[in-house]
């Protein structure tokens, strides 16, 4: 592990002067709360100065401080993170919470002048460390899921349903999925998906008919800068699928991924050797690389620059991310979850599950935040959903990453917090069942046919899109 930069005493002392200001005030909790939220972003940032990629926000930050850092004692600045955040709510009862979230803060401020403990011992004993921790939590999944077929509807969001697994007649809820009961008839399959918290279940998610399984790429298909809607699948499922410069150019960066999780399995250093590359790439596409223009010398440039930077994020991973281990990788890893309906292929994922990277040949988001696209967002997401749902246990320790491989010195290698947003995973599986909706609707032509012409091209624009954007690029594509 490379060293972490250490900052002036003085500096911890400032911290800790300003964290017993906040102690002793007399201001009200929820303003102390805000206070120490700052000084816990000032804190992050600053442990985090000198990381070697880039954050997504503050969950990134989070995640990397408490798993490389401080991991024994890293669930302390979870906590504390989510009671600033979410310090208006009244059932964080802070007042019992108060004088713990403050002596978090005086650790952190000591970790800006000195080494943590985790940081003083051999790479082998940071993993066996971080090993135990997991095994001490309990690796019972935090989801249930209960398959179910609707017999009759019961009021305006409940259901009749039988448990398909025990034949049990129950009640399914839909309330806060309205979008679903005009599709609900009697016979309709879905899946419920309940979150465990305390002793309590929590309908998080519903899956239509999950027989029907739909890739996740379809899903994030649906995302656009002027939309989000299953619509869209629809309209490129109709387009021929033929090859362009862009996806050669992503496939062979997936390709330098490979070659070069390879040669750091068998303990050597990536080796860059583009005419051998392309030579195996060409072996496996010539047909695609036939019918393909624009493959010109300015091509193969960006080819060669994506192969450099691919080779030197996985060389500053090995050195800066513990739960990196070449060993245990592999690429284009296939998942499948049933219980959601989904299917997918993460470009990197690890035997143990604790490292997923998704790898991007082309541009990370930079208008409103550096950081990974929307529609890679939810490709993401909904990877760690379906690990977590398929295999459950506790996965706080786990590192995600994107990895934009266009970018030189590992600008575009991103790392994602753990946290998800419900309000994000609700909107995605709602696109994964419009989606398997129209699939099963559409064996049916007419179905198609009359979709396809009550649909009018101004209907697409549901976001605020730009004029400059909307009228010379996205509305000629739909139309």
């Amino acid at each position: 592990m490379t060293k972490r930069k250490l900052y002036p005493t003085a500096l911890t002392e400032e911290y800790k002067e300003r964290i017993c200001k906040i102690a002793v005030s007399e201001i009200d909790l929820i303003r102390k709360y805000r206070q120490m939220n700052t000084l816990l972003h000032e804190l992050l940032d600053l442990l985090t100065a000198d990381v070697p990629y880039t954050m997504s926000g503050a969950y990134a930050r989070v995640s990397y401080v408490t798993d490389v850092i401080c991991p024994t004692w890293g669930s302390d600045i979870r906590q504390l993170r989510m009671r600033c955040r979410y310090r208006n709510n009244s059932n964080q009862n802070l007042a019992v919470h108060l004088n713990q979230d403050l002596a978090t803060l005086r650790q952190m401020a000591n970790l800006l002048s000195k080494e943590g403990a985790e940081e003083r011992i051999s790479e082998s004993q940071r993993r066996e460390r971080i090993s135990n921790l997991r095994s001490e939590k309990s690796n019972e999944s935090p989801w249930e899921v209960m398959r179910v077929c609707v017999e009759k509807r019961l009021g305006v969001a409940t259901y009749g349903v039988t448990d398909i697994e025990t034949d049990n007649e129950e009640t399914a809820n839909l309330e806060g999925f309205e979008y679903l009961l005009e599709w609900i008839k009697k016979g309709t399959r879905l899946n419920l998906i309940y979150r465990k918290k305390g002793g309590d279940l929590q309908l998080q998610m519903v899956v239509y008919e999950p027989d029907c399984i739909v890739d996740v790429t379809t899903v994030c298909g649906c995302y656009a800068p002027y939309t989000t809607s299953e619509r869209l699948h629809t309209i490129k499922s109709l387009n021929p699928n033929k090859p362009t410069m862009h996806t050669l150019l992503g496939n062979l960066a997936g390709q330098f991924l490979d070659e070069s999780l390879a040669d750091m399995r068998d303990g050597r250093e990536p080796e860059l050797n583009y005419s051998r590359s392309l030579r195996h790439f060409f072996r496996r596409n010539a047909l695609d690389i036939a019918v393909t223009e624009g493959l010109d010398n300015a091509w193969h440039g960006e080819a060669k620059n994506q192969q450099a930077n691919v080779a030197e994020c996985l060389k500053t991973l090995k050195e800066s991310d513990p739960n990196y281990r070449p060993e245990l990788a592999s690429t284009e890893a296939t998942l499948l979850c049933a219980d959601l309906g989904l299917r997918g292929r993460t470009d990197l994922l690890q035997s143990d599950w604790n490292l997923l990277i998704e790898q991007k040949s082309g541009k990370m988001e930079t208008y409103r935040k550096v950081g990974a696209r929307e529609e890679h967002y939810v490709q993401m997401m909904l990877y760690k959903t379906m690990l977590s749902v398929c295999y459950g246990g506790d996965r706080r320790h786990s590192s995600q990453y994107f990895l934009y491989s266009k970018y030189a010195d590992c600008k575009g290698l991103i790392r994602e917090g753990e946290s998800m947003s419900p309000k994000d995973l609700q909107l995605a599986m709602q696109m994964r069942n419009a989606v398997a909706r129209n699939l099963m609707r559409y064996t049916d032509a007419a179905e198609l046919r009359q979709d396809l012409m009550s649909w009018q091209v101004e209907s697409f624009r549901t976001k605020d899109v730009s004029d400059r954007l909307w009228e010379p690029y996205s509305k000629p594509e739909l139309e």
